[in-house]
């Protein structure tokens, strides 16, 4: 199994799946990312919106408190932009720890058809 995938798993085995999300064009059958969504990507990459961004939402009955961003495109590397509704850290696959981003906001660079999760800070929900 990967190491990265079963470290975000392990993070992610808590909570609950609340919702996957497109960014960019929606497959048939999929669902856009809602205005008014709590976590919401931009970039001006238009390569990265052609091939599309997924957000899964994952949470408990409070509402979304991780979300998982994915870059759909499998043959090169976006960097995004994820804004969330409060302060958020990110999950280092490599120490399986989670490190601040001190903003409501978090410049990532996506690889290739990879992904990474963020969580609201504790104190920020």
């Amino acid at each position: 199994m990967n190491p990265q995938f079963e470290a975000i798993a392990e993070q992610l085995q808590p909570l609950r799946s609340l919702g996957a999300y497109h960014v960019g064009p929606a497959p048939l059958g999929a669902t856009a990312l809602p205005a008014g969504a709590p976590f919401k990507v931009e970039t001006d990459d238009p390569v990265a919106l052609e091939k599309g961004i997924l957000l899964g939402y994952f949470g408990g009955s409070e509402g979304p408190s991780a979300v998982v961003v994915v870059n759909l495109d499998y043959t090169a590397r976006h960097t995004v932009s994820l804004s969330g509704p409060g302060e958020l850290q990110r999950f280092d696959t490599d120490s399986r720890g989670w490190l601040p981003v001190h903003d409501r906001t978090a410049r990532l660079r996506l690889p290739a058809g990879g992904g990474v999760l963020l969580r609201l800070a504790p104190d920020a929900g």
